[in-house]
């Protein structure tokens, strides 16, 4: 079963991803109660820096980009960190070349420093500016 998984995961991702896009662009997430909450708004009444990216997700599927910025703006700096990343892992797990391989494992490794370093800022500024 490991090896299934293993030779398909990017297919599987990929499935993952489209159906979740379905069900966000048909369904409203602030219409319907069973739909996940934010574990961090609920335990502190703090915003963390993903509150709001269902609804985001959901407007920008509608066309309505700026709507969806309105919610959650951190996605103008997310979508695009973690697409690269994504891309870039694609790449290194079809490279032979050891040499490009580590240089790439290294860029994918700072990507996440820089994405964990704007999540931190982001929850800061967004709860002290109460946005």
């Amino acid at each position: 079963m490991k090896k299934i998984i293993a030779k398909y995961e990017y297919t599987l991702l990929a499935c993952f991803v489209i159906i979740a896009c379905v069900v966000y662009y048909v369904l409203d997430p602030a219409q319907y109660i069973w739909m996940p909450k934010c574990p961090v708004k609920i335990l502190t009444s703090l915003n963390c820096p993903s509150c709001g990216f269902q609804r985001a997700l959901h407007t920008t599927l509608q066309g309505d980009f700026l709507r969806g910025i309105s919610y959650n703006p951190f996605l103008l700096v997310a979508i695009p960190i973690v697409c690269l990343w994504i891309i870039i892992s694609i790449v290194v797990d079809h490279t032979t070349d050891t040499h490009r391989k580590g240089a790439l494992i290294h860029l994918n490794m700072w990507l996440i420093y820089i994405y964990i370093a704007c999540y931190i800022c982001w929850f800061v500024v967004r709860n002290i500016l109460g946005i």
